[in-house]
């Protein structure tokens, strides 16, 4: 989960790697397949087009990649390069429901918790997101945590101990580094695609338990 959380904050994230490996994969194969389909194509364009797409999606620059995607589209370079562009417009779709996610939490949605409260028998990595966050918050005990109706009653509490105000006066210096450790380990079997596929909710308060940890780690 540690270099995950690195790749994540280079703005390369599991997904992000991903991509990589498969655009260096479709490079070569795409450089064959250029040679038999575009002999009355300049090549020369095709692999700059090329080379742009990839360097946007290794750089992580949503910006960079979606100017290079329209340079491909302008040149008529689409049909040469329709493994490039779709892992970058993956990319771009991924970047995108993080950064929704992420805004999420630093607005604290009202229909996020509801969202969440309104489970009755949510999957398991709800649950296991859900009481990483409270461990995260102070919460020592762990057989309450396994619990989904324990944590549906915490998420309903109000004033102080509402879920909202713990985030917002959460001190990242009083989490002890063996609770960081737990969350690590509770949460390596996951990530954010699988996360976000369960549940937005889900998927944003995973993302604030990765920046928290970031936070931490950078003290």
């Amino acid at each position: 989960m540690e270099a995950r959380i690195r790749r994540f904050y280079d703005d390369v994230d599991k997904v992000l790697q991903i991509v990589e490996e498969k655009g260096r994969a479709s490079s070569t194969e795409s450089q064959s397949s250029v040679k038999e389909q575009a002999s009355d194509f300049p090549v020369t364009e095709i692999s700059k087009r090329r080379h742009d797409i990839l360097s946007a999606i290794d750089s992580g620059d949503s910006d960079d990649l979606k100017n290079a995607l329209q340079w491909a589209k302008f040149d008529g370079c689409e049909k040469f390069l329709q493994d490039e562009i779709e892992l970058g417009k993956d990319m771009i779709r991924q970047k995108h429901n993080l950064e929704r996610v992420r805004g999420s939490i630093r607005n604290m949605r009202p229909g996020l918790i509801s969202e969440l409260r309104s489970y009755s028998k949510p999957p398991n990595v709800i649950c296991d997101v859900m009481a990483c966050v409270y461990l995260l918050l102070g919460e020592r005990d762990e057989d309450k945590l396994k619990n989904w109706s324990s944590i549906q009653a915490m998420m309903c509490q109000t004033g102080s101990r509402s879920l909202k105000r713990l985030i917002e006066t959460r001190q990242v210096t009083d989490i002890p580094v063996d609770v960081i450790e737990k969350v690590k380990g509770h949460l390596s079997k996951y990530d954010f695609q699988s996360i976000y596929l369960a549940s937005e909710g889900g998927a944003a308060f995973y993302v604030w338990i990765l920046d928290t940890i970031r936070e931490f780690e950078q003290t």
